[in-house]
């Protein structure tokens, strides 16, 4: 018998016993009801606690696959991004000159990374004709383009667009990611005609990389 002290469990109390001690039913099964035995007073309605149970398991089994897949899908992706941003890499290590790091940057940045456009403006210009490098100019509104300390991305105007990639024109907006390299007095602006390829919440640590690479490039070549 009960005793008086101790008044009956709420479902509420249940539900709390059995959240805090989820393996209960497997250690006491005989608890289960059998599946066979379901109630039929309601056409079928009524499901049983171990079919119940077994809905929530599929439902927890195909979450887990869901999140293993995005899991996969990413990790593929950063691979991918890996192979890409190596090749780069050694292409700007092996760049002897300004004009075969304008070709980097056009064999290794705009097709690999399947950017729309690119310009490093540095801080001496080149005297040869270069699609990719390109002297830097510091007036507004430019000046708040070089101030930045870190990479930045987001939407651009058409115009704000065109100030950056002159002899690009376009109609609608777009969007820039911009990548300071404070020892080099320069600046890689990489450009794209979908306005959210760049969005200001993205990751940096690629373009961070980057910019690293790139400004001993440039020192290196005396740029």
């Amino acid at each position: 018998m009960r005793s008086a002290s101790n008044p009956p469990l709420d479902a509420d109390a249940v539900a709390d016993f059995l959240a805090n001690n989820s393996d209960f039913l497997v250690r006491r099964p005989e608890l289960l009801p059998d599946p066979a035995a379901s109630d039929d007073s309601a056409g079928g309605a009524v499901v049983s606690l171990a079919d119940r149970q077994m809905v929530v398991l599929r439902d927890r089994n195909e979450s887990l696959r869901n999140r293993l897949a995005a899991l996969i899908a990413v990790a593929r992706d950063n691979d991918r991004t890996y192979s890409r941003l190596r090749k780069l890499t050694l292409a700007l290590m092996d760049a002897a000159s300004a004009a075969e790091l304008d070709t980097a940057l056009t064999e290794h940045l705009l097709k690999e990374f399947q950017a729309d456009h690119a310009i490093c403006f540095v801080g001496r210009a080149p005297r040869s004709e270069l699609v990719h490098v390109a002297a830097r100019v510091v007036k507004a509104p430019w000046d708040r383009i070089f101030d930045n300390a870190e990479p930045t991305c987001g939407p651009y105007r058409a115009e704000e667009y065109a100030l950056l990639f002159p002899r690009v024109e376009l109609s609608a907006p777009a969007s820039v990611a911009v990548v300071p390299m404070r020892r080099a007095s320069a600046v890689l602006a990489i450009g794209s005609k979908d306005p959210e390829r760049f969005a200001p919440d993205m990751g940096h640590v690629f373009l961070t990389f980057l910019g690293d690479v790139l400004e001993r490039t440039l020192i290196r070549l005396g740029l």
